[in-house]
């Protein structure tokens, strides 16, 4: 009869050394099982902070450099790059004693040039039923002289109105010129020439007003001007012909008006 048969009514009684080996394997499947269980959670746990860490991290949009460096304070600033308040709509270049860089220099002349074979000579006369003093003395009168040359204005430099060596700057017909009288005889003649200006038309210019008492109280004017022409072509003589001899004939007809 067997030891260990399974019979309902008898009793088995292990061995310690069974007893013991069970125990151990039993230790060894508890230990199995509860490390792996540990890892899976600890894994978890892993995932769910990186998972948070990543809901947590946002994407900073990229900032492009400003090219425009920000300004030295200790740094002067250049006076040359201020804006220059002369500057507007007008393009015509007004010409004064701090602005010469963009004036023309023209050869001076004198009464002499009328007679030069290189000269454009415009030549008129009008009557005054004045004297020729009072004719003269608008020729002092910066108002006078802005009444009838028409649509000009006059700049007279150094506060001197009459005299040879009078100076103004005349703004006619689009054109700026420095005008210097060299001739000024009471109550007969004045002459002036223009030295600067931004009229590229002409190379010299000379003005000759002359008076000559008439019959009674009038007065006779001879009014002439001569230009050297830096070209003498046609475009150049149209200028003078049809429109400067038509702008003195309508304002040395204002002149005679002014004084009637």
């Amino acid at each position: 009869m067997n030891q260990f048969s399974f019979c309902p009514s008898s009793s088995i009684h292990p061995s310690r050394y069974q007893i013991s080996r069970i125990k151990v394997i039993f230790a060894v499947a508890l230990f199995a099982l509860v490390s792996s269980g540990c890892g899976s959670t600890n894994d978890d746990s892993r995932d769910e902070q990186t998972t948070a860490a990543d809901s947590t991290t946002q994407v900073q949009p990229t900032v492009a450099p400003d090219p425009t460096p920000a300004p030295d304070p200790t740094v002067a600033p250049d006076p040359t790059l201020a804006p220059d308040p002369t500057v507007g709509s007008d393009s015509a270049i007004r010409i004064d004693e701090d602005a010469t860089s963009t004036a023309i220099e023209y050869r001076e002349d004198d009464l002499s040039l009328f007679d030069s074979p290189d000269a454009i000579v415009v030549d008129k006369q009008r009557r005054f039923t004045t004297t020729c003093e009072a004719v003269f003395a608008t020729f002092s009168n910066e108002a006078s002289w802005e009444t009838w040359v028409l649509g000009a204005e006059f700049d007279y430099l150094a506060g001197q109105t009459e005299g040879v060596g009078t100076t103004r700057i005349a703004h006619l017909m689009g054109s700026n010129l420095e005008e210097k009288f060299f001739v000024w005889q009471q109550d007969q003649r004045v002459a002036f020439t223009v030295v600067r200006g931004d009229n590229p038309l002409f190379q010299s210019f000379v003005e000759d007003l002359q008076l000559t008492p008439g019959e009674g109280d009038m007065c006779d004017l001879r009014f002439r001007v001569a230009l050297d022409l830096v070209a003498e072509d046609e475009a150049s003589l149209a200028v003078v012909n049809d429109q400067f001899s038509p702008f003195l004939d309508a304002s040395l007809d204002a002149f005679v008006e002014m004084l009637s």
